[in-house]
């Protein structure tokens, strides 16, 4: 249901995250995994469509991320 856009992403919380970082002014870094799909990696793919939209929503809200490396 996700994937087809039919509901939201109960996991996809970036948004609430940020948005109590910004009201209250906590230290905040996120991570993203820089690896390729792995039994270990289970991310999503480096160059997809989501991690480009997270950091450019990190960079418009002004929200330090770093890149995590993989399990190998």
């Amino acid at each position: 249901m996700t994937i087809a856009r039919l509901r939201t992403d109960d996991y996809d919380i970036y948004d609430w995250v940020i948005g109590l970082h910004q009201s209250n002014r906590t230290a905040l870094r996120f991570f993203i995994l820089n690896a390729k799909r792995t039994k270990h990696d289970p991310g999503l793919p480096r160059n997809s469509a989501g991690i480009r939209a997270l950091t450019s929503k990190f960079s418009k809200n002004q929200v330090p991320f770093g890149i995590h490396p993989s399990y190998y």
